[in-house]
């Protein structure tokens, strides 16, 4: 009977802490937070630069028509916009073309770049379907893009769906990295689009000066101490979950995106919009 009583008592216990966790997620996806980060280097750039970021969009909205999202992005006053992937969800043809129009109106702030994430790989013309085009969007698949009066060189890198499946890591190399986007232009501050914040090593390897990622929601639940649980991969404790990371001379900055997907929760951690000074040391 004492054990019938300890079993009841632990479910009891779990069920509480899990419902704490739904009322706890609730108001953290309510609102997103802005985090801001300064990176400095030699080489020669329009200083200062700003550039906002973000990843993980899947369709969510704040505010109408993301009013409260285009409010925070203006608030930067960013010299452009970078999107890390994900911004669409598979599957969700009518939520998808809501996005488009935000990001439309995203680009009447600063120009913006694209980068491709696992949930935009079915969209080959990526542009075409979202019926977005012109000067001041860029979609980057495997591609670079120079903006001269800036300084920088961009790159979006656009892997295939072998690279994110669950249960297995696929490694990915810095030469077949240059295969993909070509060689770093050395004397250019080179800003690498990626997704997948999980081949770290290879993009500081190819010589990436600055690598802007997403796709780890920031491990979903963040533990004090101990950081995210569980990465997309349903990896426990993923190595590259949340913040700035370096190695060598490159910086990683890794969101941990704005919505949510597959496991719609977030506890003890909000979802972000990136605004990122680049300065001239």
């Amino acid at each position: 009977m004492l054990i019938l009583k300890i079993i009841l008592i632990f479910i009891l216990v779990c069920l509480t802490l899990f419902a704490l966790m739904l009322v706890k997620s609730s108001f953290e996806c309510d609102s997103f937070v802005v985090t801001r980060y300064t990176v400095k280097t030699d080489k020669d750039i329009k200083s200062p630069l700003k550039i906002v970021a973000f990843a993980d969009l899947h369709n969510v909205v704040f505010g109408e028509d993301n009013s409260d999202l285009l409010k925070a992005v203006e608030g930067e006053s960013p010299d452009l916009i970078i999107l890390a992937g994900d911004m669409i969800t598979l599957n969700e043809a009518e939520n998808n073309l809501k996005t488009a129009a935000t990001i439309e109106k995203l680009s009447q702030i600063a120009p913006v770049y694209y980068g491709i994430g696992n949930h935009e790989m079915r969209y080959r013309d990526l542009g075409k379907y979202m019926n977005i085009a012109g000067e001041r969007v860029h979609f980057l698949r495997d591609e670079k893009l120079e903006k001269a009066d800036t300084g920088l060189v961009l790159y979006g890198l656009d892997l295939d769906r072998s690279y994110y499946t669950r249960f297995h890591s696929k490694p990915l190399s810095a030469e077949e990295l240059a295969g993909r986007l070509g060689f770093k232009e050395s004397e250019k501050y080179n800003i690498l689009i990626a997704h997948n914040p999980e081949y770290f090593d290879a993009y500081a390897g190819w010589g990436a000066d600055l690598v802007l990622s997403g796709h780890i929601h920031g491990g979903i639940v963040r533990l004090p101490g101990l950081g995210g649980m569980i990465s997309p991969r349903l990896k426990p404790f993923p190595k590259y979950d949340y913040g700035r990371y370096e190695k060598g001379r490159t910086v990683m900055l890794l969101t941990n995106g704005l919505g949510t997907h597959l496991i719609p929760l977030r506890v003890f951690n909000k979802p972000e919009i990136m605004s990122i000074t680049l300065l001239k040391n």
